[in-house]
C-alpha cells in the first residue's frame, strides 16, 4: 500500500476545450508499485480501451490490442535483429529460487557469488528473495515472481580456470559484462583472479581499456615477477596481486592529472 498521498489540480485540453482534473500523487516505492497491480491495470486499460488521433484533419479511433491482433494475423514470418533483442535472451533460461543476502552475496551450488551491475537496490537489512539462472559461470538475477524482471548479475567470488572446450561451449547469446571481460583478459595473461578485488577496483573507476593499458605498461615487470616466484603454483596469484598494486598507482596518477 502507498504511504502519504498528495492531491493537485491541473487541466487537460481537447481541441479548444479545457477540462479541470484532479491529480493524486502516490508516495510509493517502485517494488511496492509493482506488487500493487496498478501497473498491470494501467497496461490493460491502455491496450483494451479506444484511443483517438488526428491526421490531416481526419480523426481515427483505434484499440491497441485489436490493432496488434489484426497485424499479427496477417504476418506469417517475423524477423528480429539480434542486436535489438539481445537483452531479452536472458529471460529464456531455467530459473530457481535463491536469496540475496544483506551483504549482496548469493550462495549457489556450494559457491559464493557477489552481486554486480544491479538495477535494483537490495536491502542492507534483510535478505531478498529472488530467482536466478546460471549461465556462463555467472548468475542472472530476477524478481521472485512468474514474470519477474531482470535485476542484475552475480559473479563467483573465485573464478575457476576453464578448459578450451568449456570456453567453446560458452553461451554467446549472453554478453560478457565489463568485469568478465577484464577477468578473461587477465586470465589469458596467466593471472588467477579474485573477483571481489576486481569488482572493488571497477567501482573505483577501473575500465576494461584501463586494464589493457596497465598490463601493457607493466608486462615486463610481470614477466620478471613470475621468474622470482619459487612456488610455481602461486605465480597466478602473485601476478594478480602485482596488477592490483599497479591499478592503484595508475588510478592515483590519473586523479592527480585531473586535479591539475
Amino acid at each position: 500500500m502507498p504511504g502519504k498521498t498528495k492531491v493537485g489540480r491541473s487541466y487537460i485540453y481537447s481541441g479548444k476545450k479545457r477540462t479541470k482534473i484532479t491529480i493524486t500523487y502516490l508516495d510509493i516505492k517502485i517494488d511496492k508499485l509493482r506488487q500493487s497491480g496498478l501497473l498491470d491495470q494501467y497496461r490493460r486499460k491502455h491496450n483494451e480501451n479506444a484511443h483517438y488521433f488526428s491526421e490531416r484533419g481526419q480523426v481515427t479511433r483505434f484499440v491497441p490490442q485489436n490493432r496488434f491482433s489484426e497485424y499479427m494475423s496477417k504476418v506469417t514470418t517475423i524477423k528480429f535483429n539480434p542486436k535489438l533483442i539481445s537483452n531479452f535472451m536472458r529471460y529464456g533460461f531455467d530459473k530457481i529460487k535463491a536469496k540475496v543476502t544483506k551483504g549482496k552475496n548469493i550462495r549457489y551450488n556450494n559457491q559464493d557469488y557477489y552481486v554486480i551491475n544491479s538495477t535494483y537496490k537490495f536491502s542492507t537489512q534483510v535478505s531478498t528473495q529472488v530467482k536466478i539462472s546460471e549461465v556462463n559461470d555467472k548468475l542472472l538475477i530476477f524478481e521472485d515472481k512468474k514474470d519477474g524482471i531482470f535485476l542484475g548479475e552475480a559473479l563467483p567470488t573465485q573464478r575457476k580456470t576453464k578448459s578450451q572446450s568449456e570456453l567453446t561451449n560458452t553461451n554467446k547469446s549472453i554478453k560478457a559484462n565489463e568485469i568478465e571481460q577484464m577477468s578473461i583478459y587477465l586470465e589469458s595473461k596467466g593471472m588467477v583472479i579474485n573477483s571481489i578485488t576486481l569488482i572493488e577496483e571497477h567501482k573505483k573507476g577501473l575500465t576494461f581499456q584501463n586494464v589493457i593499458k596497465i598490463y601493457e605498461i607493466n608486462c615486463v615487470n610481470y614477466n620478471k615477477l613470475a621468474e622470482q616466484v619459487n612456488d610455481k603454483s602461486k605465480i597466478g596469484f602473485a601476478l594478480f596481486n602485482g596488477f592490483i598494486i599497479d591499478c592503484g598507482r595508475y588510478q592515483s596518477n590519473n586523479n592527480k592529472e585531473k586535479l591539475k
